[in-house]
């Protein structure tokens, strides 16, 4: 059985990132699972390939996984609050939005400082994240820029003077939705540093691959994790997408894919051609799916990686 307190062995393995081929990974134990306890904690960031690969179950898998240790995990929800699949899965919401950067930006003093409350589940795994919410930021400042370009045209504006409108408005507006690179980075490390003060495992859920919030958060992880499954679809977007996406962590890289149970196992050749994209290590995992018992039962089916990836995450 793995010791989870001497991962020497399997850092040296994950750290091959570009070795030949993807690791073959045995299945963890209950008793193998890291314990976070070490302040300040580590930020794993999750992000999912496609619409359902999984990033959210995944969170807080990882998340149960360390809920033995004596700080408690957190997982937050930066996929957006149109989203919401966190507080769905965890049946537990705040009571504030989720912290997307928008959010941040309008958040005065956001920088340092934690505000938003935190909802906590029955296993103990602190929760930012709301429900799917329609009326976002972008739904209020959206409502003014309709109204604008309806008065231009109903008093007979051309239609370059409404494109015209449009264009001005749009710049207008994702500007005061989307921070700079520069205050995204200030304001999410803020952020990250202070939860990683008050936490043993910050999860990140940053839902698609291809949200601009991937590229400011992963800069303050100790961990990300790509996110698809074994359903031949899911691998060929997978291997797309990483093959096209300019985004590359400076921190350690795995590509969990998940078992879906219904797809034809892929060949050793596939996961070769898979993880060959980049040369990333691959974690297989079972995939269950939620149980009439709860998130909690799941995560004792699906332990297969765990341990590895607690381990891969190195400490300070």
């Amino acid at each position: 059985m793995p010791n989870p307190s001497s991962p020497r062995s399997l850092r040296a393995r994950l750290g091959l990132a570009h070795a030949a081929d993807p690791l073959a990974l045995e299945a963890a134990t209950v008793g193998t699972r890291t314990a976070f306890d070490d302040l300040p904690g580590r930020v794993v960031t999750i992000a999912g390939l496609h619409g359902g690969a999984g990033a959210t179950t995944l969170a807080l898998t990882l998340a149960n996984a360390a809920t033995s240790g004596t700080t408690p995990p957190l997982v937050m929800d930066l996929a957006g609050p149109a989203a919401g699949g966190l507080a769905i899965l965890a049946g537990t919401a705040s009571t504030e939005p989720p912290m997307t950067l928008a959010a941040l930006r309008s958040q005065a003093g956001a920088v340092g400082r934690l505000e938003t409350p935190i909802a906590k589940t029955d296993s103990g795994v602190a929760i930012i994240g709301t429900p799917p919410r329609a009326d976002t930021m972008l739904d209020h400042y959206a409502a003014g820029a309709l109204s604008r370009i309806g008065e231009r045209a109903r008093n007979g504006g051309t239609p370059e003077q409404i494109a015209e409108l449009v264009e001005s408005v749009a710049q207008t507006h994702l500007a005061k939705l989307l921070p700079g690179a520069d205050d995204t980075t200030d304001q999410l490390a803020g952020l990250l540093e202070q939860v990683r003060q008050r936490f043993g495992l910050v999860v990140v859920d940053l839902g698609m691959a291809i949200e601009p919030d991937v590229s400011a958060a992963v800069l303050h992880a100790d961990l990300h994790l790509w996110v698809c499954s074994t359903a031949p679809a899911s691998r060929a977007r997978a291997q797309h997408l990483l093959a096209t996406h300019q985004h590359h962590p400076g921190c350690k890289q795995l590509l969990v894919v998940w078992d879906d149970g219904t797809s034809q196992q892929p060949t050793r050749q596939q996961f070769v051609e898979l993880s060959g994209t980049r040369g990333l290590p691959i974690v297989q995992m079972p995939h269950h799916g939620p149980t009439a018992e709860g998130i909690g039962a799941m995560v004792l089916q699906t332990l297969t990686g765990l341990a590895v990836i607690c381990d891969a995450v190195p400490r300070a």
